[in-house]
């Protein structure tokens, strides 16, 4: 009689299991299904991607940089400071959403006077990007990218 309830409860043992496999396995389709949707859908909603190359120069001179296609804030001194505007311009008949990313080892000194931000069809914005240094900051050439991602709202 006991060996009846081992065997009974070995199959309900393994029979929990497999639910439970089941189960897990459910959940991670339903959540990499959920991703996917998500991931289609947010890049479906991006009009435009600009990229802007950037440059920072922290040395013992003040330097000036004139450049209309990257954002150049030439050279500044330890506890320096550069900043450069850029106009935006909503053309694209529509109210849209701004987003600004930065990447490389620019980014630890650029600020940006408003990041995520609506733009209303046929206004512009300037927008100043600042560079700010601090006593501790070391002598070199900084640089990477500033991305002006602009989508549907």
């Amino acid at each position: 009689m006991k060996s009846n309830k081992k065997i009974k409860s070995k199959r309900k043992n393994k029979r929990n299991l497999y639910l439970l496999a089941f189960l897990i396995i459910l959940i991670l389709l339903i959540l990499s299904l959920l991703i996917i949707i998500f991931s289609t859908y947010s890049s479906n909603n991006i009009i435009e991607k600009k990229e802007i190359y950037a440059e920072l120069i922290i040395w013992d001179k003040i330097g000036l940089a004139k450049n209309n296609t990257a954002l150049i804030l030439g050279g500044i001194k330890r506890n320096g400071l550069s900043t450069k505007e850029i106009n935006l311009l909503n053309n694209y008949g529509q109210d849209v959403f701004v987003e600004i990313q930065m990447e490389g080892n620019i980014s630890d000194f650029i600020y940006i006077s408003e990041n995520d931000f609506i733009l209303k069809s046929g206004e512009s914005k300037n927008l100043s990007f600042s560079s700010i240094s601090d006593k501790d900051s070391e002598y070199g050439k900084y640089n990477g990218y500033v991305y002006i991602i602009i989508k549907k709202i």
